[in-house]
């Protein structure tokens, strides 16, 4: 379509759209009185609602945008335009309107979204110190041995069976996570298994991540656990049948909430007491698992504040493909009902 033919076809919406809002205009004059009475009692009634009258107020229907794309969305139903078409002519009528609608899904939105982000930090792990400064010890040490023990599955293959996550790891780098139902160290889990899988596909070193839930009431939490064991990819969850203390041979402390142990080929590199879980990964955790993989502690924090690629726009069907698709008598253009079901195709993309 030229650029002529715009031009002549957008004054054309613009003055029919102009001109219906015209007509109501007059409408409303020719009820002057009426709308006075009108008026007096919506002010009465806005003193007694002001909420509502807000609400009133801001109705789209006196919006030029509404009446302009209703005019694009008759033009289209009618085979007169194509989407490509219309949404050309919407942002030479509305090009500030238009910028914004594109800022807020990519560009410089994006970027902003990003530069906000938590800034992900990856720390010598010797340097780790719990919040009160005292030696707390949970769980098997640095250097010791993880004995094999039984903890019944909550996801997929593994849901109600019994598993060894040790065994399952094969003697590759492993995070052995202990923790009770925490909400918060819940929470805290999305983001280090968000994490975690991040090295795991950068470092290719089959890093094996499970969560042992602990709690007096196997089976209550058990129930608790699955609302959120799906939703983490990449972690095996399970709970321990031996309550709140645990498996006994790994001797956990059941004062504490959460107890990170960080292996390698079947031996505890380090271990992290947490009085109370973790809400966001710790970064001296992170430097752990750094060094499980055989990585620099540089080279993993700049994996994990690598800026996301941009997805790339999806291509809108041409009016080619919606009439060669939704064409069901043949005829070479869409009818009202094979309109509305291209519509309503196009929405669910």
């Amino acid at each position: 379509m030229s650029r002529l033919t715009f031009a002549f076809m957008l004054s054309a919406l613009v003055c029919s759209t102009g001109f219906s809002q015209d007509s109501r205009t007059e409408k409303k004059t020719e009820k002057r009185g009426e709308a006075r009475v009108q008026k007096k009692r919506g002010e009465a009634r806005g003193r007694e609602n002001p909420r509502r009258n807000r609400t009133e107020a801001q109705r789209p229907d006196a919006d030029p945008r509404v009446a302009f794309r209703k005019r694009l969305g008759e033009l289209i139903e009618k085979g007169k335009l194509t989407r490509e078409e219309a949404g050309q002519l919407y942002t030479l009528a509305f090009p500030e309107r238009s910028r914004d609608r594109d800022a807020g899904r990519g560009g410089r939105g994006t970027e902003k979204r990003y530069r906000n982000r938590r800034k992900v930090e990856v720390e010598d792990p010797a340097q780790f110190k719990t919040a009160e400064g005292k030696a707390l010890f949970s769980g098997p040490q640095p250097g010791e041995k993880i004995p094999p023990f039984k903890i019944t599955g909550l996801v997929g293959n593994f849901d109600g069976k019994p598993i060894d996550p040790v065994s399952l790891a094969g003697g590759k780098p492993q995070v052995l996570i202990f923790m009770d139902g925490n909400r918060a160290g819940l929470r805290g889990l999305f983001g280090l298994t968000s994490m975690v899988s991040q090295i795991k596909e950068k470092s290719d070193k089959g890093l094996h991540l499970s969560a042992v839930l602990l709690g007096d009431d196997p089976a209550k939490l058990s129930q608790f656990g699955k609302r959120f064991a799906n939703r983490l990819s990449g972690l095996l969850m399970g709970v321990s049948p031996d309550g709140r203390d645990g498996p006994g041979a790994l001797g956990l402390n059941r004062t504490i909430s959460m107890t990170v142990v960080v292996a390698k080929d079947g031996k505890v590199t380090h271990n992290f007491v947490f009085p109370q879980s973790m809400l966001y990964p710790d970064p001296h955790v992170l430097g752990a698992i750094a060094g499980a993989v055989g990585q620099k502690r540089e080279t993993v924090a700049k994996w994990l504040n690598e800026e996301p690629a941009a997805a790339a726009p999806a291509r809108r069907p041409s009016r080619e493909d919606l009439i060669k698709r939704f064409d069901k008598d043949g005829d070479g253009k869409l009818n009202e009902e094979e309109g509305r079901a291209a519509r309503k195709a196009l929405q669910r993309k």
